[in-house]
């Protein structure tokens, strides 16, 4: 697409928007004369502002990923964390390794859409740990929050032990804290 690299006059916007939801009407099978206004309320297709906007970010992110190119965009004026220059983490020591237990998250867990999935993973999660005590365990979560990330632990009774919050903005620090946090109460276990 060859629009999102061109400075487009107000009247050459106005015609794309024009053809974008022509082009929408048509390939959802309604007469030319359906109300943009409801066109747009049904929420299946983007406008010109929301396809530039999209078309940037993915060409940012995609800049972001060389020393090279975050110092092309921080020579054009556009902010580069620190955190996307430089990769800070560092392998755990073994015996660390051989101590936790973190398994991934599996994949389409939606609660609309994958109920019986959510159940089923549950089942199979409360089965794995059923011959561990319940103070034993600990339970972590990390959440997006306003300026960064939020994480709790919680035992295998759902009380809550601890909770942080840290500026940051990749979600691998919110999951490194919360893993922190749960090592930091397990070795106050006694």
């Amino acid at each position: 697409m060859w629009v999102p690299f061109h400075r487009l006059t107000q009247s050459e916007q106005m015609r794309i928007h024009v053809m974008l939801r022509k082009a929408t009407k048509l390939a959802h099978g309604l007469p030319h004369y359906t109300a943009t206004t409801r066109l747009l309320a049904v929420g299946t297709h983007n406008t010109l502002s929301e396809l530039l906007e999209a078309q940037w970010t993915s060409q940012r992110q995609r800049l972001l990923l060389t020393p090279t190119r975050r110092h092309l965009l921080s020579r054009l004026g556009y902010p580069v964390l620190p955190n996307d220059a430089e990769d800070t983490t560092i392998a755990l020591p073994p015996w660390v390794r051989r101590t936790l237990k973190v398994h991934p998250l599996p994949r389409n867990m939606s609660p609309e859409h994958d109920a019986g999935r959510r159940r089923a993973r549950v089942r199979y999660l409360v089965r794995m740990l059923s011959d561990i005590p319940e103070t034993n365990t600990l339970y972590t979560d990390a959440t997006r929050c306003c300026n960064g990330y939020s994480a709790v632990v919680l035992d295998g009774g759902e009380t809550l032990l601890t909770a942080a919050s840290l500026r940051s903005a990749t979600p691998t620090d919110g999951e490194v804290l919360g893993v922190a946090l749960a090592v930091q109460q397990a070795l106050q276990i006694p």
